[in-house]
């Protein structure tokens, strides 16, 4: 690990004792490795960060019990991007004066000296993002033509705005982020490697020449298929319902959303309806309560 790409880490571990009510810090074997989960009262999910030395990988998953903003101060100079995956953010920056509305998925780029910034989570939505913070000396190293894509030009431009962001990535970016976001947090050294060669997959997906980085037609029904189930889990779902309300046929509906997610709709649909059951558990529901919100009809 370089000494270079170890001050994310620091500046992570810093902006950390701002938001101690949301996060806790879990011990970690590897100094490469930040693995924070939520606080209970909070809600549930994780944050995750690996420093490689060339790149640094940051990774969430979580659902909220109420509207949080998350504030904390970027002190070091960074060339990185963000990919929502699911979920609505909203990150204000106070030292820019800049406003976004992420609604996934988009990709939001970063650079420079970024200074104070919140983000505001709304309350029970999945929401999920990945991160990459990378040195500028890589960046040169995936430049090998004259001809290139918007997102190089963003971090070549020295009049760009310090953040900027871009709708709809194509399903090649969208596949390969959400393999990472599935991918298991580790501390072994292997499968650092393999974690850090798909985060570097990624990165190459992004600054590859003549990269088209835009949304392909059948993105946005996917996306609606996403919507739907994120805030209809508790009832009743059918593939061919779905397939009717977002305009695709049932064949085309499951191999787009597997594609795109690399899960099945059945697998997406019981992971939302897992996660919520824990969710009202913890939180002194019954089973029977539990399943009448998950959308099932009894218990057994």
């Amino acid at each position: 690990m370089t000494s270079e790409i170890s001050k994310y880490i620091v500046a992570h571990r810093q902006a950390l004792n701002h938001v101690s009510d949301v996060l806790v810090s879990r011990s970690s074997s590897s100094p490469k490795c930040q693995i924070n989960t939520f606080h209970p009262s909070v809600g549930n999910g994780y944050s995750d960060l690996y420093d490689f030395g060339r790149i640094c990988l940051g990774r969430g998953q979580f659902c909220l019990k109420k509207p949080k903003q998350i504030s904390a101060e970027t002190t070091v100079y960074c060339f990185g991007l963000t990919i929502f995956l699911s979920g609505t953010f909203q990150i204000k920056n106070n030292n820019l004066n800049q406003l976004l509305i992420c609604k996934s998925p988009t990709i939001v780029l970063r650079k420079g000296c970024l200074g104070f910034q919140s983000i505001n989570l709304p309350q029970n939505q999945q929401m999920s993002l990945i991160s990459i913070d990378f040195d500028q000396n890589l960046l040169h190293d995936f430049i090998q033509s004259k001809h290139l894509n918007n997102i190089v030009r963003f971090f070549l431009d020295q009049n760009a705005p310090c953040l900027q962001q871009i709708d709809s990535p194509n399903s090649r970016i969208i596949y390969q982020s959400q393999y990472i976001l599935n991918s298991p947090s580790t501390q072994n050294e292997i499968e650092l490697l393999h974690l850090e060669g798909a985060a570097l997959e990624l990165l190459g997906l992004l600054l590859q020449e003549n990269n088209n980085i835009y949304n392909e037609p059948h993105l946005v029904s996917i996306e609606k298929t996403i919507s739907i189930m994120d805030k209809e889990f508790d009832q009743k779902i059918t593939i061919p319902q779905l397939a009717k309300r977002v305009g695709l046929n049932e064949c085309d509906l499951k191999r787009c959303f597997k594609q795109y997610t690399n899960k099945t709709i059945g697998n997406y649909l019981l992971t939302l309806r897992m996660q919520h059951a824990m969710f009202l558990l913890k939180n002194g529901s019954t089973i029977q309560e539990v399943a009448y919100k998950t959308g099932y009809n009894n218990v057994h």
